[in-house]
């Protein structure tokens, strides 16, 4: 999502991705600022079907790494995180594994993966201050920061 100097927004640059991965394309032009990166969590038949599945670890780690918020519509949910001027920078590594973690403590407590999801990026989110949102129908609310 860019911003150009007349202050529009748009989506440029789309592209898609395989399972699990997508690499945006940051080449945007010299009038345009990039603002945040969007993009879905489609889950075909063969992966589970899955809709409302929030973040991935990668996900957020990318936010924090460019200081920009980053969207998903995962279907029946949308979530968002923007990183704040409190976030801290932790190493790359670490937050992935962090969120990791947290994502198969849930799975391994009897949350589904969309409520283990959820949970793992909330909790990620908070302790790098950043804030986390989750909506539906394009109307998200603030969980926390």
């Amino acid at each position: 999502m860019v911003k150009d100097s007349a202050g529009n927004i748009e989506i440029v640059n789309e592209g898609t991705g395989t399972s699990g991965t997508f690499s945006p394309n940051r080449v945007v032009g010299s009038d345009e600022k990039i603002i945040g990166t969007y993009h879905t969590h489609p889950y075909d038949q063969a992966e589970g079907g899955y809709q409302g599945v929030s973040f991935s670890g990668a996900d957020i780690n990318y936010a924090n790494y460019y200081k920009e918020p980053i969207y998903v519509d995962a279907g029946t949910k949308q979530f968002m995180v923007i990183p704040t001027q409190e976030t801290s920078s932790p190493k790359t590594d670490n937050l992935t594994s962090e969120w990791d973690k947290e994502f198969g403590d849930a799975l391994n407590n009897g949350k589904s993966i969309q409520e283990a999801s959820a949970s793992a990026s909330h909790t990620i989110a908070k302790k790098y201050k950043m804030a986390y949102y989750e909506g539906k129908n394009g109307e998200l609310k603030k969980l926390g920061c």
